[in-house]
Formats: structure tokens, C-alpha cells, sequence
């Protein structure tokens, strides 16, 4: 997706500082940090912090409740008894808001799932404004940046999630008050970095992405102007182009034509001639693709559009690369607890409980996690495909590294939306639920259930079930990662020949591996549990 990032400087009179005020904006919601009391917002919602009964007496919700009057407190003690999955709406009281949306009990596991409940609750109600708290940095004592990262993953979640992105926008405005000037700070610093995640995908090793923006506020080293067929239209993208340009570039256009199209049959003929130029290019010069949309109603045509073509493209080079093997006659082997090896396309199998595979999944599941779990249920997903994909990924890599551990069995928290799409279509990065971004624009596999059993990345279902992938994930040789990572660096900075395989948290204690291609993970096993 695309971003803008808008800053300006101001005074903060009763600090006697000067701050700096940032704003991105996603899609069409503009997303601010702000220094200052959020009982003072005017935002149709505001977010309350509080407990199960609703009455927190310290901190920021005290001041909310303080602030908002009796009513509000009269209301929140009617409702206390019947918290839905801990998230609870009432009015705002004597407060500029009109409500007040009340999460309780948010640990810093689950910021990213309460940010999300929160941006939901305000959709539901029509509300087209919301103010966040610096959520986790009070009493949890988390600092700034993991604060602000698990925030701003919620954000982008929701509103990037392809399903909300196809129905009518709502959510025009998010700001994110922070009272104390070091969070803030500390805030500020990870906007001047931030990346969301886009929708791209990779063609013969060169990226093509899809943004929602300005494409006259575009960092790259070329932009494409649409205009008339004289070239001399003053209005929308082409006229910003031209505006920015200046009068030599609109006296040269003047001498050169073009035709436009229409958005579907646009968006396709841009990807069909992308793909026939890297296809037919010896060694093509772009590195990265970038096409930019900033009408709403065009980039949700484009959007239908490119990801299936993404989908397409993707299945089209997993047969490509195993038809090629089989006319190599590449020996591809299927796991032996499979039934029907390499028959059936896809089969799901259900484990029996009593059986020694079901016995060896659940032991190392429960002994990398400190809770016990009722109603284990296992699931082994035989994909011939993906599989064969794999494997082929798996024997290239043990040719690059002969004698390391190449692969690892980890674990990926799903929510029960996400299964279908990981069993039949693998681990993808641009439609699985994206596990963070603290290594890179990768699909995150953790060492030890534990970390994948947090409601952040295995929500329950309406039924209380979590769901966590076992996955096989080729790691390679690594290296630590880091948030700007879009691909794994080179082994060596300056001769750029060869990249490390996947990134890690911490080299010495690895909690999550990250990795960039999508088939470079199989799902093993569908664990099914409730805590």
C-alpha cells in the first residue's frame, strides 16, 4: 500500500518545546501521532484502557472516566457484566467524542488484536474518526518503539486487509495521543521510517507492487504520466505531473500521443506487458515496479485485478518450475507418513489420536509452550503441489549449503479465516496474516509454540479454538534482520553476490525466523487447541 508521510513544526506551549507533528496515510486514512491529552480529542471515538469491571482508577482511563462524567460511569457499570471478546462501547458523557470504545485487559502480546478490535468496533458503529492511547507504555512499561510497531500493525491489518478494502471505506482519520514526550519522541522516530506492507509480488527476481498514492510523491528514479493523446491534459494525475514538472516537460509532451484505456482492461494490459518485458529482457535494468492509483474506485478495480493476477503468476511459476524438473527427471520424494503419496492434489488428515505421529506432533508442540491445552486436534496437510514446490527449493538449497541444517520445523499462529489460503496456496506474504515486520517484509516462523499461541497471531475462533501451523521452513544460512529488510542481505556487503537464506531475531537466541520466498515453507500439520 501506499504511504505519504506529512510533517510540520509546531509549539508545544506548555512543554516550552518545539515537536514535530507526523501523519501517514493509508489508502484514504490519514494516521497522526499527537502530543497531548486524549480527553481533549474531538474524534467521534476514543479508546479507553480499563479492566473487567470497567471502573480503572488510575492512569489514562482514569481521566477518560473523570472526564467523561457519571453517565459514562452509570453505563460502563450496567455493561461490565456482559464484556464481548474485551471490547466494550458507550457514550462519551461531557467528552467531545461520541463514544468511547473500552478495551480490557490489554497485555503487549495482544496490542495488535485490541488495535484491530477497537478500528472494528468503530466501523460497526459508523464512526469515521478514532483516537488511540500510546498503548502498553504505562504500566506494562513497554517501550516506544515495540509499542507503536504492534500499534501500527494492528492499523495496517485492518485497513489493508483485502476483504475491508473491497467494502465502503469509513475510517477517515486515526490519531494516536500520546501525554508523555519520550513515548512521543520515541514515536516520531519509527515514523520516519516506516514502511507499510504492499501489495507486490516478485517476477524472474524483479518486484512489482501496487500503491495507493501520489505518484508525483513517488521516490523512485522514473514516473509514467497518463495523459491525452496530445499530452497536454490539465487535469487530475496528469495535470500534478505536469504541474510538478514544469513548462519544458509540458512543451515536450505536446509532441508525443497516447491513448488511455479502461481501469480493467488497464491494470491487465500493464501487467501482461511487465511480464512480457522481464521475460523477454536478457538482463533487465528495473529492480522494482511500482504502479500507482490514488483514485479509490481505480485501485479497487486494479486491486481485484492484480491479485489475482498475483495468484495466477505465482501458480504459473510453481508448475513451470516443476514441469522443468520432471523433464530433468528431478526425483522429488514425498514425506513417508503421507497417504497416498503424490496421488490425490490436495488431501487433509485428520490425525488419530492414538497413533505415534499424532503423539510425536503433540509432545513437541506442548513442550515448546509453558500452558497445557484441551482438545488437540491434528491435521496433516498432504499438497502435492506445494509440496513438490518444496522440496525442489529444499534440494537447491542443499546444493548451496552442503552440510547444514537447511531445514526447521517452526510454527506460524494463524486465525481460522487464514487456514484455507495457507493449506491450498502456502505461506503467502501478501495474503497470510503478515506476523510482524521487526526482521523484514517476510512470512514469520517461530522456534517455539509458545510465541505463535499468543492471541497476537493465533486468535481464537467464535468457539475459543486457536489455530497454529507446524511448518517445514528452509532456513539456510541467516543473519539478523531488521524492519527495512524486503529480501534477505547480501553474505558480502561489497561483492553483492549472494544473499543469506532467511533472517533471525537474535543470532544467539533465536526466537522467529523470517522468510522471503513463500516457497521456502510447507504446512506440515494444522494444530487445532483450545487453552
Amino acid at each position: 500500500m501506499a504511504y505519504l508521510i506529512k510533517s510540520s513544526r509546531c509549539e508545544h506551549k506548555a512543554l516550552g518545546v518545539n515537536v514535530i507533528m507526523s501523519e501517514v496515510v493509508l489508502g484514504n486514512t490519514s494516521v497522526e501521532i499527537k502530543l497531548g491529552d486524549i480527553t481533549s480529542e474531538s474524534t467521534d471515538a476514543i479508546v479507553n484502557l480499563t479492566n473487567a469491571t470497567l471502573d480503572q482508577d488510575f492512569g489514562v482511563s482514569k481521566n477518560i472516566l473523570a472526564s467523561a462524567g457519571p453517565r459514562v460511569k452509570a453505563e460502563c457499570a450496567s455493561l461490565c457484566k456482559f464484556l464481548n471478546d474485551g471490547c466494550v462501547v458507550t457514550g462519551a458523557g461531557n467528552l467531545q467524542s461520541k463514544m468511547i470504545i473500552h478495551l480490557i485487559d490489554v497485555q503487549p502480546a495482544n496490542i495488535t488484536q485490541f488495535v484491530k478490535k477497537s478500528l472494528k468496533a468503530c466501523k460497526h458503529h459508523r464512526l469515521h474518526s478514532i483516537s488511540l492511547p500510546a498503548i502498553g507504555t504505562g504500566s506494562a512499561k513497554l517501550d516506544p518503539q515495540s509499542s507503536i510497531q504492534a500499534i501500527m500493525k494492528g492499523i495496517e491489518e485492518f485497513l489493508l486487509d483485502p476483504v475491508e478494502l473491497f467494502k465502503p471505506a469509513s475510517i477517515s482519520t486515526i490519531n494516536i495521543v500520546v501525554l508523555d514526550l519520550d513515548v512521543y519522541c520515541g514515536y516520531l522516530r519509527f515514523f520516519q521510517n516506516y514502511k507499510p506492507n504492499y501489495f507486490q509480488f516478485t517476477v524472474l527476481g524483479k518486484k512489482i507492487e501496487l500503491i495507493k498514492g501520489d505518484i508525483t510523491d513517488q521516490a523512485v528514479d522514473c514516473i509514467v504520466n497518463l495523459a491525452n493523446q496530445t499530452l497536454n491534459q490539465k487535469s487530475g494525475v496528469s495535470g500534478a505531473i505536469l504541474s510538478a514538472a514544469g513548462k519544458t516537460v509540458e512543451e515536450e509532451c505536446k509532441r508525443i500521443g497516447q491513448i488511455l484505456i479502461d481501469p480493467e482492461e488497464s491494470i491487465k494490459a500493464i501487467l501482461e506487458s511487465t511480464f512480457k518485458y522481464l521475460s523477454e529482457m536478457l538482463l533487465p535494468n528495473l529492480e522494482t515496479i511500482s504502479i500507482v492509483v490514488i483514485q479509490e474506485n481505480i485501485y479497487k478495480t486494479y486491486l481485484k485485478v492484480f491479485v489475482e493476477q498475483c495468484r495466477q503468476f505465482e501458480e504459473q511459476q510453481r508448475k513451470g518450475k516443476i514441469q522443468r524438473a520432471i523433464q530433468a527427471q528431478v526425483i522429488i520424494t514425498y514425506p513417508p507418513t503421507w497417504t497416498n503419496p503424490g496421488i490425490e492434489d490436495f488431501e487433509e488428515i485428520s490425525l488419530d489420536t492414538t497413533s505415534e505421529e499424532y503423539r510425536t506432533i503433540k509432545k513437541y508442540f506442548l513442550d515448546t509452550s509453558r500452558h497445557l491445552y484441551n482438545n488437540v486436534q491434528i491435521t496433516r496437510i498432504q499438497n502435492k503441489k506445494l509440496w513438490q514446490s518444496f522440496s525442489l527449493n529444499k534440494q537447491m538449497m542443499d546444493q548451496k549449503n552442503p552440510g547444514l541444517e537447511n531445514i526447521r520445523h517452526l510454527y506460524h499462529g494463524t486465525t481460522v479465516n487464514e487456514i484455507h489460503n495457507i493449506s491450498h496456496g502456502g505461506f503467502n506474504r501478501n495474503y497470510c496474516g503478515k506476523n510482524g515486520t521487526v526482521c523484514g517484509y517476510g512470512t514469520y516462523f517461530a522456534v517455539k509454540s509458545e510465541y505463535s499461541c499468543n492471541d497476537q497471531y493465533s486468535a481464537p475462533d467464535k468457539n475459543g479454538y486457536k489455530h497454529v501451523f507446524q511448518a517445514a521452513v528452509i532456513i539456510g544460512r541467516y543473519c539478523k534482520g531488521d524492519q527495512s529488510l524486503l529480501e534477505p542481505p547480501y553474505i558480502d556487503a561489497q561483492a553483492k553476490k549472494q544473499r543469506y537464506d532467511s533472517v533471525v531475531d537474535n543470532v544467539q537466541n533465536i526466537t522467529y525466523f523470517a522468510v522471503f520466498h513463500d516457497d521456502h515453507a510447507y504446512p506440515e500439520y494444522l494444530i487445532k487447541f483450545k487453552p
